[in-house]
């Protein structure tokens, strides 16, 4: 559920791409591909993965329960770069999303329609002020 494919088909069944709107029974109506043995590991073990390095930026954030250090003395002690980390959950988004397309049977047109449709209407997390 994840995914950028999952997500675009909840989306359609609203019927708007923008600020998300939550219709009670929407997600129960929604298709569910069981993913095969290979795919269900690949899955579990990307998500570990990303539970991993979310983690590992959250160890610098002051609100979360995993906070250790501020991000400026987390640094001093080295082996700390929250930019590859950050592009290696970008990756692990991927992994999923190609997996996920996968399941769904989404063409490689398709896939390139959804990526345009994101790129056009980014995800708001709060409504826009009049």
């Amino acid at each position: 559920m994840n995914s950028t494919a999952f997500d675009y088909i909840f989306k359609s069944t609203l019927g708007r791409f923008s600020y998300p709107e939550f219709i009670v029974g929407t997600l129960q109506k929604l298709p569910w591909v069981a993913p095969n043995e290979d795919h269900s590991q690949q899955l579990a073990k990307l998500a570990r993965r990303a539970w991993s390095i979310q983690r590992q930026l959250d160890t610098t954030n002051e609100t979360s329960h995993a906070f250790v250090l501020p991000a400026l003395l987390r640094a001093k002690l080295g082996d700390w770069n929250p930019d590859a980390l950050k592009v290696e959950l970008q990756q692990i988004q991927a992994d999923i999303d190609a997996i996920a397309f996968d399941l769904y049977g989404f063409s490689p047109e398709d896939r390139e329609a959804v990526a345009r449709l994101n790129t056009a209407v980014p995800d708001a997390e709060t409504p826009e002020e009049d």
